[in-house]
């Protein structure tokens, strides 16, 4: 299994140049129109909002048929971290991607990957917090090794100090 850099003890110092997972590669996965509208998409509701139809024969293929489905819906995602990143600025977009995107899209990643998805997304306050709050920079600099084990959003681990 190739190191990437993630299972340092103390503090996380990742650097992608030093590990030989293609990074490229994983970014292109889980970027690409198919898993981003097929899994995003649909766990978001998109097709709620928004109106697509195909333009292939009735008795095209299946396949074909939801593929130009979910690239819709990846562009509505799209344009969505592009509202957000707009509007409320880089920080908000990347607290977007990595607590309502990549938490989806985690299937798709090495397995070594993978815990690391929720410590993330648990650090920046979780699949429902805010994404304009600024969250504790004391939580942001926790180890991975207690933070995989322990990874609870700042609010749960507020309340339960109560």
């Amino acid at each position: 299994m190739a190191n990437t850099g993630l299972e340092v003890p103390g503090e996380s110092k990742f650097n992608p140049q030093e590990s030989e997972m293609n990074y490229q590669a994983v970014v292109n996965s889980i970027l690409d129109s198919y898993p981003l509208g097929g899994q995003v998409g649909r766990a978001w509701d998109v097709d709620r909002v928004t109106r697509w139809i195909s333009a292939l024969p009735p008795n095209a293929p299946e396949t074909a048929k939801s593929s130009g489905k979910n690239a819709a819906r990846a562009a509505t995602i799209e344009a969505i971290v592009g509202f957000v990143f707009h509007q409320y600025g880089a920080t908000s977009a990347h607290r977007l991607f990595h607590t309502r995107i990549l938490p989806h899209l985690k299937s798709l990643l090495e397995p070594s990957l993978q815990p690391h998805v929720d410590v993330v997304c648990n650090r920046l306050g979780g699949p429902n917090g805010p994404l304009t709050e600024v969250v504790e920079a004391s939580s942001l600099h926790a180890s991975p090794a207690e933070s995989v084990d322990a990874a609870e959003p700042p609010n749960k681990r507020a309340s339960a100090a109560v």
